[in-house]
């Protein structure tokens, strides 16, 4: 095995069934935070910037109360981590009417494909509330066609 690094270690637990024997082998999962009853974003609503002129970007976090310099994102790494300050983010929140909303967030704890919502700190929003991930442009050539009986 190249470029593994394999470390011996100790751990107590309860064994009462006696299914494991000193000796073996085993892969153990260490939970490091957990966060019970969150808002949470999916990584890629971090990630996310609309398909805007940097004026239009920067008229929306305006709007929002972001100062351009508060808006700082950094991506999904957003947890706390050697006694430093909550990273913030900005998400994007889809309106009924398909505009999009920006709002800052700090974020707590991660797990790599949700991270915790600790703040909202400019802007609104609720657990029901979309966050946008992504955008596709429609096709202008595509059409559908449906199966014929044979």
């Amino acid at each position: 095995m190249q470029n593994v690094v394999t470390y011996t270690t100790i751990v107590d637990f309860d064994n009462p069934d006696m299914k494991l024997f000193p000796g073996m082998t085993a892969y153990v999962t260490v939970p490091v935070a957990t966060a019970n009853d969150v808002v949470k974003v999916p990584n890629g609503a971090l990630r996310f910037t609309p398909d805007l002129t940097a004026d239009q970007i920067a008229a929306l976090f305006q709007k929002a109360g972001i100062s351009a310099a508060g808006a700082g994102r950094k991506g999904g790494k957003g947890a706390q981590q050697s006694g430093q300050q909550a990273t913030t983010a900005v998400v994007w929140r889809l309106n009924a009417d398909k505009s999009v909303e920006a709002v800052q967030i700090k974020l707590g704890i991660t797990d790599h494909t949700t991270t915790e919502v600790a703040q909202v700190m400019k802007g609104s929003l609720n657990p029901q509330d979309q966050v946008v991930t992504g955008s596709a442009a429609a096709s202008k050539t595509a059409s559908a066609t449906s199966a014929a009986p044979g």
